[in-house]
């Protein structure tokens, strides 16, 4: 009984810290993304208040967040009127700015 008393603390105490720790998103957050496609040529998306470098001809630029999942090959974007959408990225070069 006495070694239970003794060990619970411990087990107690290693367990609160791997629930405690927060992993990293799975994703960047971006200022802007651009790429090029065979229609429309080099396009980028950018959040409000920030802009794509020059040579990139601007679709969306009001959007609240930009989350680029490089390993998966999308980005997901937000509207500032709330609805959100996916840009496939797979077969494509892009490149972005972190946030």
């Amino acid at each position: 009984m006495k070694r239970l008393i003794l060990i619970l603390p411990i087990i107690l105490f290693l367990s609160c810290g791997l629930f405690e720790a927060e992993s990293e998103p799975d994703y960047t957050d971006c200022k802007w993304l651009g790429f090029y496609t065979p229609e429309l040529g080099s396009i980028s998306y950018s959040r409000s208040g920030y802009e794509a470098p020059s040579g990139y001809m601007p679709l969306i630029t009001t959007l609240k967040w930009i989350h680029l999942y490089r390993e998966d090959k999308y980005s997901e974007m937000k509207r500032s009127s709330g609805g959100t959408f996916i840009v496939d990225l797979a077969g494509k070069s892009y490149n972005y700015e972190k946030l």
